[in-house]
């Protein structure tokens, strides 16, 4: 991740600039890794000063789904809003399906159950945008996913 001092009101504050290649890279390096059954092979992009989200409020990431993999379904209290890279598949939101490609853009409500699959013969990257920081801090965010029985495990109480 590069570091850029911006300034702004006169105080020099830092910024981040990550460049979408670097952040395919970063993927590319974890693809042998067997990634989260919910997430797929996920980053998160941080402060790298602090470690914390770039801002209060707001996660960012992006994900990488390799052809042919499926997530297992997770409902979160945050909302999440995702933008298509790269690649096509399917989105299940709350029993309703959505076919996405490059530049789709689709939005998951806070506590609706979600799987991601990718239908096509290329690695598909989402970037994410979720709310997940604010519930967190007022004490509000959970999370629960569907296991290979059907049963429901809690993944943040």
């Amino acid at each position: 991740m590069r570091r850029i001092d911006a300034v702004s009101a006169g105080t020099r504050r830092p910024c981040s600039v990550t460049r979408g290649a670097d952040i395919r890279e970063a993927l590319d390096g974890l693809r042998r890794e067997a990634g989260d059954p919910y997430d797929a092979l996920s980053l998160r992009f941080v402060n790298p000063e602090t470690g914390a989200s770039l801002f209060p409020t707001l996660d960012y990431g992006a994900t990488l789904l390799r052809p042919g993999e499926a997530t297992r379904f997770k409902r979160e209290t945050a909302s999440t809003l995702y933008v298509v890279i790269e690649g096509e598949g399917v989105t299940e939101v709350a029993g309703q399906r959505f076919e996405w490609r490059a530049n789709d853009i689709f939005v998951v409500p806070g506590f609706a159950w979600r799987g991601h699959s990718n239908t096509g013969n290329m690695d598909a990257i989402l970037y994410t945008v979720s709310d997940a920081p604010l519930l967190d801090k007022i004490g509000q965010y959970r999370a629960q996913g569907r296991l290979p029985d059907d049963t429901m495990a809690e993944l943040v109480p």
